[in-house]
Protein backbone atom coordinates (compact mmCIF):
# COMPACT_ATOMS: atom_id res chain seq x y z
CA UNK A 1 0.00 0.00 0.00
CA UNK A 2 2.51 2.72 0.59
CA UNK A 3 5.10 1.73 -2.49
CA UNK A 4 1.85 2.40 -4.55
CA UNK A 5 0.59 5.50 -2.48
CA UNK A 6 -2.80 3.35 -1.62
CA UNK A 7 -4.85 4.85 1.07
CA UNK A 8 -7.69 2.31 1.49
CA UNK A 9 -8.65 -1.43 0.40
CA UNK A 10 -11.96 -2.49 -0.19
CA UNK A 11 -12.87 -6.19 -0.51
CA UNK A 12 -16.00 -7.78 -2.09
CA UNK A 13 -15.84 -10.87 -0.46
CA UNK A 14 -17.29 -12.97 2.36
CA UNK A 15 -16.29 -12.09 6.23
CA UNK A 16 -14.65 -15.78 6.09
CA UNK A 17 -12.32 -14.85 3.30
CA UNK A 18 -11.49 -11.38 4.59
CA UNK A 19 -10.28 -13.32 8.23
CA UNK A 20 -6.14 -13.71 6.60
CA UNK A 21 -5.86 -9.94 6.09
CA UNK A 22 -7.69 -8.78 9.48
CA UNK A 23 -5.07 -6.82 11.56
CA UNK A 24 -2.55 -6.86 8.94
CA UNK A 25 -2.60 -3.62 8.03
CA UNK A 26 -4.96 -0.02 8.47
CA UNK A 27 -7.83 1.11 5.92
CA UNK A 28 -8.85 -2.38 5.00
CA UNK A 29 -12.62 -2.39 4.26
CA UNK A 30 -14.93 -5.08 3.22
CA UNK A 31 -18.31 -4.27 1.39
CA UNK A 32 -21.46 -5.56 3.75
CA UNK A 33 -24.30 -5.66 1.43
CA UNK A 34 -27.64 -5.09 2.20
CA UNK A 35 -31.00 -5.36 0.80
CA UNK A 36 -34.51 -3.46 0.48
CA UNK A 37 -35.51 -5.28 3.55
CA UNK A 38 -32.23 -3.97 5.62
CA UNK A 39 -31.06 -7.53 5.88
CA UNK A 40 -27.47 -8.58 4.62
CA UNK A 41 -27.36 -10.32 1.50
CA UNK A 42 -25.39 -13.53 2.21
CA UNK A 43 -27.06 -16.99 1.03
CA UNK A 44 -25.73 -20.22 1.33
CA UNK A 45 -21.57 -20.66 1.31
CA UNK A 46 -22.04 -16.98 -0.18
CA UNK A 47 -23.48 -17.41 -2.96
CA UNK A 48 -25.60 -14.68 -3.01
CA UNK A 49 -23.62 -12.19 -1.82
CA UNK A 50 -21.00 -12.97 -4.74
CA UNK A 51 -23.74 -12.72 -7.67
CA UNK A 52 -24.59 -9.57 -6.04
CA UNK A 53 -20.94 -8.23 -5.35
CA UNK A 54 -20.61 -9.15 -9.40
CA UNK A 55 -23.25 -7.18 -10.52
CA UNK A 56 -22.47 -4.09 -8.54
CA UNK A 57 -18.83 -4.41 -9.36
CA UNK A 58 -19.48 -5.08 -12.77
CA UNK A 59 -22.35 -1.97 -13.42
CA UNK A 60 -19.19 0.46 -11.48
CA UNK A 61 -17.30 -0.98 -14.17
CA UNK A 62 -19.30 -0.69 -17.38
CA UNK A 63 -21.21 2.57 -16.03
CA UNK A 64 -24.78 0.60 -16.60
CA UNK A 65 -27.69 0.65 -14.22
CA UNK A 66 -27.49 -1.98 -11.78
CA UNK A 67 -29.70 -4.27 -11.33
CA UNK A 68 -29.60 -6.35 -9.05
CA UNK A 69 -30.79 -6.64 -5.34
CA UNK A 70 -27.79 -4.07 -3.08
CA UNK A 71 -29.67 -1.14 -1.88
CA UNK A 72 -26.96 -0.55 0.84
CA UNK A 73 -23.43 -1.03 1.43
CA UNK A 74 -21.69 -0.57 4.53
CA UNK A 75 -18.14 -0.95 5.06
CA UNK A 76 -17.03 -3.66 7.87
CA UNK A 77 -13.28 -2.30 8.79
CA UNK A 78 -10.67 -5.57 8.36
Amino acid sequence: METNGIERVYFLTSREYSKPFRKKLSNLYRAVLIDASNRKIIGSYGMDYYSEAGKLFASLVSGKDFLGKVRFVELEEI
